[in-house]
């Protein structure tokens, strides 16, 4: 289905916030400005946007993940989701984007969202930047993307949540703190790749105590293995699909070969 043609202006480039994002965060905010429709929403599952706008990259659906968090956490995007589907809407469109004779909506806006994957508080800012402020005319959609005015309005997003997390955050926090503090290594609990994963497992009832006992002992067993270490990873750890086989395996006891887990020092 075809898009209207929009237009970056070179203003673009000097916006601190823009600037900063890494590369793979940039091209993807360049492509969800190309990929929207006329009231600047589109979708948003990492692993649709890895083949519409990442597949000559090499990135891959955690990197675009981790993408759209970023973009998230600058206030750049909002992601929900509706129906089961992920979206993402570009903060500041409806107020810089002018389109005449739009067309009809292509996805549900954020006015019909539930909860998303992702929800976190970064995701329910009050006043989202206007960083990169867009604006377009014509049926050919000659839009632009101009510098922000000095004192940008707030925009409100839809009704934030509770602060108490959910069963899916505590999971997939429970997770990345327990790889932190074994391995020493950061994972971004908040990704969307992580929390979709860690949605999944809430709903099958897992609590967090299992998800500690499995990357505990999964970091006992391939911490020092260079083929296995690289596996120690909430997208690998947290596959319900593997999850619950690690789950079996920890249930049925160590074997004579397993090594077993013993806390560290402190």
């Amino acid at each position: 289905m075809g898009r209207r043609i929009r237009t970056l202006k070179p203003e673009m480039l000097d916006d601190q916030v823009v600037g900063a994002l890494p590369d793979r965060a940039w091209r993807l905010y360049v492509s969800l400005i190309m990929m929207a429709d006329d009231y600047g929403n589109g979708r948003a599952h990492p692993d649709q946007l890895r083949g519409a706008a990442m597949w000559g990259n090499g990135a891959t659906s955690d990197d675009v993940g981790e993408s759209l968090a970023r973009l998230s956490r600058d206030s750049l995007i909002t992601v929900y989701e509706v129906r089961g589907q992920t979206y993402a809407h570009l903060n500041g469109w409806d107020r810089h984007q002018k389109v005449d004779n739009k067309s009809k909506p292509l996805f549900p806006g954020p006015n019909q969202a539930v909860e998303s994957p992702s929800r976190d508080s970064r995701e329910t800012l009050a006043s989202p930047s206007e960083t990169l402020a867009l604006e377009g005319k014509g049926r050919e959609g000659k839009g632009e993307c101009v510098a922000p005015s000095a004192t940008p309005e707030p925009m409100e997003l839809f009704a934030q949540q509770p602060a108490e997390p959910s069963a899916a955050t505590t999971l997939a926090t429970t997770c990345c703190e327990t790889l932190r503090r074994l391995t020493g290594r950061k994972h971004d609990a908040e990704s969307i790749a992580t929390a979709e994963l860690a949605r999944k497992l809430a709903k099958k009832r897992v609590t967090p105590e299992q998800v500690r006992s499995v990357v505990e002992a999964k970091v006992a067993e391939w911490l020092h293995d260079p083929k296995m270490v690289v596996y120690l990873r909430p997208s690998t750890l947290l596959a319900p699909g593997k999850f619950f086989a690690y789950l079996d395996d920890l249930n049925a006891g160590p074997s004579a070969t397993a090594p077993r887990w013993r806390p560290p020092e402190v």
